[in-house]
């Protein structure tokens, strides 16, 4: 089949010009009850929050569809009802655990599948004897789960366990980092995961650490500079991070900022434009994110779009004595152009969520185009010597 490549540039260490949105929207209300600690997660075109509390524990669960703006209730949830329970998805499914349930065990580690083509559930493999916990976080990465922190019988946990669906197995990966807490924000963005703030009796952090499952390495990245570092929301949206709102254990600030991958810098955005909140649901949908429900003095169930500026548009100041690379495509073979000084490369396809799809190897300026990538939006990674250069393509087939 024929392929052609329209390209746009993103960045090459250089200055950007940005064109703003930037803009919040609020959306139709929650179809379910207003509460805290839910669980929220994306597949494919729409969005799913279930689960949490409001003096009453829940096990339903509801279905976002973006374009219509409207809430349908699907299946519940099977475990016992739950509030702090985390999710992350693999594929087409998602996968739902761990957090205090109804019938007062405290913590809870059994894990539910959920398969949103059938509207069906299925239980998984429990997290291992003993990693029992409520307040946790969790991201996916290059295919598999990953399930941290939180509070257990044993105090408060800096672990982390990777969840394997093929095998339906855990096994135990190298610690966070940081010191022992609670309610963090997690995301991943293409092959790597995050995780960020939390607290630890009255103590509120906001280093932020990056996690390479290849390598099982954690690496330190810029401190996240908001004020709510306790029980905030987060997602994340085209090779960046988003987080805003949680707690100082005092106040609920409605402050918001984004972090770049490429740069490890934070910048504010548009304040969050309803009541701050601690304990609210985060999540991307292609290229919106989305934040709601939480409490504060009482229990919310709004729900609100960001809408991010657009990604780079354009370079300013370039040295011009550099030669950009820039792929295009004929007949499933990637060219790289500008690029004979630059070998060996990597070539990274991610999807507009941020998953990474195809890791290739450039070689004579070339490289395959697997048959799994169709048409649509994408963006790239070339990477070489320590450097990278960054990019959107929009695919066409014939």
């Amino acid at each position: 089949m024929k392929k052609i490549i329209l390209l746009l540039f993103i960045a090459s260490f250089t200055n950007q010009t940005i064109h703003a949105q930037n803009t919040w929207t609020q959306k139709a209300d929650f179809g379910g009850n207003a509460r805290r600690s839910a669980v929220g997660f994306a597949i494919g075109n729409h969005g799913y929050v279930g689960t949490g509390y409001d003096a009453n524990f829940y096990d339903d669960l509801w279905k976002f569809e973006p374009v219509s703006n409207v809430w349908t209730q699907v299946a519940s949830y099977p475990g016992a009802a739950r509030f702090s329970a985390v999710a992350f998805v693999i594929g087409a499914n998602a996968y739902v655990g761990t957090g205090y349930d109804v019938n007062n065990n405290f913590n809870t580690s059994d894990f539910w599948r959920y398969d949103a083509a059938n509207n069906t559930w299925s239980q998984s493999a429990s997290m291992p004897a003993g990693q029992e916990r409520r307040y946790a976080c969790a991201f996916s990465a290059q295919g598999r789960g990953y399930v941290g922190t939180g509070a257990g019988a044993a105090g408060y946990l800096n672990d982390l366990w990777e969840y394997d669906a093929v095998g339906n197995s855990w096994m135990q990966k190298a610690n966070f980092p940081g010191a022992p807490r609670y309610e963090c924000v997690a995301f991943n963005i293409g092959e790597f995961g995050y995780i960020a703030c939390g607290a630890f009796a009255g103590t509120i952090y906001n280093d932020f650490y990056e996690y390479l499952p290849q390598n099982d390495q954690w690496v330190q990245k810029a401190n996240y500079p908001g004020a709510g570092g306790d029980a905030a929301a987060g997602f994340a949206l085209e090779g960046r991070g988003f987080i805003g709102t949680g707690s100082t254990q005092g106040t609920y600030p409605v402050d918001f900022y984004e972090w770049n991958q490429l740069s490890d810098t934070w910048t504010a955005k548009a304040d969050f434009p309803a009541p701050g909140r601690a304990f609210g649901t985060g999540f991307s949908i292609l290229t919106k994110g989305y934040i709601g429900l939480g409490e504060s003095s009482s229990y919310f169930n709004d729900w609100w779009e960001y809408t991010p500026d657009t990604l780079f548009n354009g370079v300013e100041n370039l040295n011009k004595a550099e030669m950009i690379p820039v792929i295009c495509i004929q007949q499933s073979i990637i060219t790289v152009l500008n690029h004979a000084a630059l070998e060996p490369a990597t070539l990274l396809i991610y999807s507009v969520d941020g998953k990474r799809l195809a890791s290739l190897e450039v070689i004579n300026n070339n490289a395959s185009l697997p048959a799994s990538i169709k048409e649509g939006i994408y963006f790239y990674r070339i990477s070489t010597n320590n450097r990278w250069w960054s990019g959107k393509i929009f695919l066409n087939g014939e």
